[in-house]
């Protein structure tokens, strides 16, 4: 490992995931393909389990109902065989010491404290899309640099919270906020009164969840009411605060709750005040006009509609996906990743954005001879009412041969409906900046040539790069120029 990989590993989250990836990083996804192919020769049912759930060869992580799936089991029977599997794997990496683990002890080493060794762990499953796996990948980061079974478990679940703990943050949603006209006509209070009269005689018709619904629906209300009615007379409107006893007690004012990004939590950053008051551009409108300059769009044809509902993908209610309650929608939203959840939020509070569905659409695709499905994570109809096909992918994955293949068939899939296509990266930039990237042209001449007397390993590459400080988007860059085939688990770079 060198330096710069080192000091790249200490380095706290950035906003943009394409800065949070980097050779370091891809060297330990090599290290762990290496040993999933060595676990292969003797137990190949071990090895497609570690190398699906983890996403080793390019693909996504699999949820564990879907690694089920493949299997024939229960999802409870396949994170069995996967634990199982994974413990092997270790038990025999860990005693024979034949494998070269020092990429993991630089980067993870054992002696930092919990919280930098959580934020490095969280900061690389934002940068990678990986949250379906953090826990799993946390877990064999620790073990191999030399943390104890249970250190490695206690620090992997921490980084499980911090996910679990902003997934379910993100269900909030607010009352229809009444006009100012609605708020002072008496014909609306007497309604209010009414209804609230029908409830009561109502009350023993009703199981006692729904009471408690209706009772905090009532409250929801009427503050809605009360605020409006404030502005009406002039009034300053008081913010409701969720206060400790220990805080009322000491006479300390109490503070407003928000909703925390996990950059931010990974970073350390306080989050913005009214981060959960519901739905506001927050710039949404600045960042299409962007993105919208480089969807694919198909050659005229008029746009199929939206379907009513997301596809039907085995694993859609898997209870380690996210889930957020989108208002244009008025239902709940599942994603996988942070990543994903941004372009959902954004979709929905975006004024340009008319409606959108979560996993509009299948598509089914050839990867070398194998029949695969894939989900773009959604699909967007737009004020001017152009629909888009969108997949959220980190910028240096979209250079992966799987990925690449992929997105064809997605392309051509949104193309076949009328819909442009778009790979959404979270970043900065897309893949159209990572075309014209400037790469150094004695390092793209030398890569040329080298790739012209056959592939190429991860030795050669790792030797390469270390001598000509070439970066991960570079490679990318170049592999998206030359239409090179970029092979993970292990690592080969062909034409």
């Amino acid at each position: 490992m060198t330096t710069s990989d080192a000091r790249t590993a200490r380095t706290p989250l950035r906003d943009d995931p394409a800065d949070g990836v980097d050779f370091g990083l891809e060297h330990v996804h090599e290290v762990l393909a290496e040993l999933a192919a060595e676990v292969a020769a003797d137990r190949p049912r071990d090895a497609e389990l570690i190398t699906c759930r983890l996403g080793l060869d390019g693909e996504n992580p699999e949820t564990l109902m879907l690694l089920g799936a493949r299997f024939g089991v229960s999802r409870d029977r396949a994170r069995q065989l996967y634990t199982r599997a994974v413990g092997t794997m270790l038990r025999q990496t860990l005693a024979t010491g034949q494998t070269d683990l020092s990429v993991f002890a630089d980067r993870y080493p054992v002696g930092r404290s919990d919280e930098a060794l959580v934020r490095t762990l969280l900061a690389e499953t934002y940068a990678t899309d990986g949250d379906i796996a953090a826990q799993d990948w946390s877990y064999l980061k620790l073990r191999l640099a030399g943390h104890d079974l249970q250190d490695a478990k206690r620090l992997a679940g921490f980084v499980f919270q911090r996910i679990a703990g902003w997934q379910q943050k993100g269900r909030w949603h607010l009352m229809p906020v009444p006009s100012l006209e609605d708020a002072t006509r008496p014909d609306h209070r007497a309604t209010e009164s009414g209804a609230a009269q029908a409830s009561d005689d109502g009350a023993r018709r009703v199981d006692p969840a729904a009471r408690t619904a209706d009772t905090a629906v009532g409250r929801r209300t009427r503050a809605t009411t009360q605020r409006a009615a404030d502005a009406a007379a002039g009034r300053t409107p008081t913010r409701a605060t969720t206060q400790h006893p220990a805080d009322a007690a000491a006479g300390r004012t109490p503070t407003r709750a928000t909703t925390q990004h996990p950059a931010d939590a990974a970073a350390g950053r306080t989050p913005l005040s009214g981060a959960a008051q519901g739905p506001a551009s927050d710039g949404a409108d600045d960042v299409w006009a962007a993105w919208l300059r480089r969807v694919e769009w198909p050659e005229g044809g008029t746009p199929e509609e939206l379907p009513a509902l997301p596809a039907g993908r085995l694993d859609y209610d898997d209870d380690s996906r996210g889930r957020m309650y989108a208002e244009k929608l008025g239902r709940e939203v599942t994603f996988d990743t942070a990543l994903q959840a941004r372009l959902l939020r954004l979709l929905d509070t975006s004024p340009q954005v008319q409606s959108f569905r979560e996993l509009p659409t299948a598509v089914t695709y050839d990867l070398d001879g194998s029949e695969r499905v894939h989900y773009p994570t959604a699909a967007a109809t737009f004020a001017d009412g152009r629909t888009v096909l969108i997949d959220v992918l980190p910028l240096a994955h979209t250079a992966l041969h799987p990925q690449r293949t992929r997105a064809a068939a997605s392309r051509a899939h949104a193309h076949s409906l009328g819909w442009g296509w778009l790979t959404w990266t979270g970043s900065r930039h897309g893949i159209p900046e990572l075309l014209s990237r400037k790469v150094d042209t004695h390092h793209e001449s030398t890569l040329i040539s080298r790739l012209s007397r056959g592939p190429l390993t991860w030795p050669a590459l790792d030797t390469f790069r270390t001598e000509t400080d070439l970066t991960l988007l570079d490679l990318a860059a170049l592999v998206h120029r030359h239409d090179w085939k970029w092979h993970r688990g292990p690592f080969r770079l062909t034409r």
